[in-house]
């Protein structure tokens, strides 16, 4: 292989690895941002009751 086609492939390879740790933190911060919520309406809830 010629060392531009070499380069291609490896920067090909480096912007699909970035893609899917990107997708993979995106999809984490999803799941923590509705545990989260879900929290916060119940602590709503509880403080409405107590009224």
């Amino acid at each position: 292989m010629e060392g531009p086609t070499l380069w291609v492939l490896a920067m090909i390879g480096f912007i699909t690895v970035v893609c899917v740790m990107g997708a993979k933190l995106a999809s984490d911060f999803e799941t923590l941002a509705e545990a989260w919520i879900g929290v916060l309406q119940r602590l709503r809830e509880l403080l409405r009751r107590r009224r």
